[in-house]
């Protein structure tokens, strides 16, 4: 269920010279998210692997079909691992599908590392190089690059807690498009007893625009997650333990018609095996 699915500023209204810009009022939406894939790694020798992947995500509403949108991906590469490292170089395409139309094709590479410094603490790093193709939309092609650095430490088997810091930058053929994003997240997992179990993580972000927009703005944009799940081990069927999620995302930008707030509640579904 999703307050905001259009993404409608709270501001509808804006002066623009001689002339008035309205925005349309927030829609309200309701629809199922699913992420299904399948990954294998195949062994080489002396911990080298070959791995190979497939996958589709998307998010599907029964009464918004103009907002459905699609992602298929497939890679393969290499990687290495022994008992504290691993290491992957991972080629992929990605197509995207949205409100029922063809919308893009990227091509990129993921790079991961990952790093037990004891059996409680844990570090790891992605970086991603990607260029994206539009349909339609050409002046949103160039290239994207990200970054990001993680710590993880579990004290025990009932809590964990993990924090990182990443980069962006996503080029565009409109000036105006192209952007620099820091970021910083954190979050906390626990056991509480009787099968309880919750999962708290938050996210801010700052996002630079290399050029000014069509208002004659140069943006910046502060961008705020907030996500809590809970879920019992008790309640499960077929093997899956259903998590009630609740999620907030808020952007706070210097160009308010790309100021927005929406809230989600869902139950999440998943299985790995």
């Amino acid at each position: 269920h999703d307050k905001n699915i259009n993404d409608a500023p709270r501001q509808r209204e804006r002066q623009v010279g001689n002339g008035k810009w309205t925005f349309p009022e927030r829609k309200s939406a309701h629809g199922v998210h699913f992420d299904i894939s399948a990954e294998r790694h195949i062994p080489i020798h002396n911990g080298f692997y070959g791995q190979i992947e497939a996958g589709i995500n998307g998010d599907w509403f029964w009464d918004a079909h103009s907002f459905d949108d699609f992602r298929l991906r497939t890679g393969a590469g290499v990687g290495w691992q022994n008992s504290r490292w691993d290491i992957s170089l991972t080629p992929f395409i990605q197509r995207r599908i949205y409100s029922n139309k063809g919308y893009s094709t990227n091509f990129g590479t993921d790079a991961n590392i990952s790093y037990w410094l004891t059996p409680r603490w844990r570090l790891s790093s992605s970086m991603q190089a990607m260029h994206k193709n539009h349909d339609t939309r050409r002046w949103l092609n160039g290239n994207q690059y990200y970054g990001s650095l993680n710590v993880l430490f579990a004290p025990n088997a009932r809590q964990y807690w993990f924090a990182g810091a990443n980069a962006m930058r996503s080029q565009a053929r409109d000036s105006s498009d192209a952007f620099k994003r820091y970021g910083i997240s954190a979050g906390w997992g626990q056991e509480w007893g009787k099968g309880v179990s919750t999962r708290l993580m938050g996210s801010y972000g700052k996002r630079f625009a290399k050029d000014k927009d069509f208002f004659n703005i140069k943006r910046r944009d502060n961008e705020y997650n907030v996500n809590l799940a809970l879920w019992h081990r008790n309640i499960h069927f077929l093997g899956i333990t259903p998590r009630l999620v609740f999620s907030y995302s808020k952007i706070d930008s210097n160009n308010k018609f790309y100021s927005y707030d929406t809230s989600k509640v869902y139950l999440d579904f998943s299985r790995s095996f």
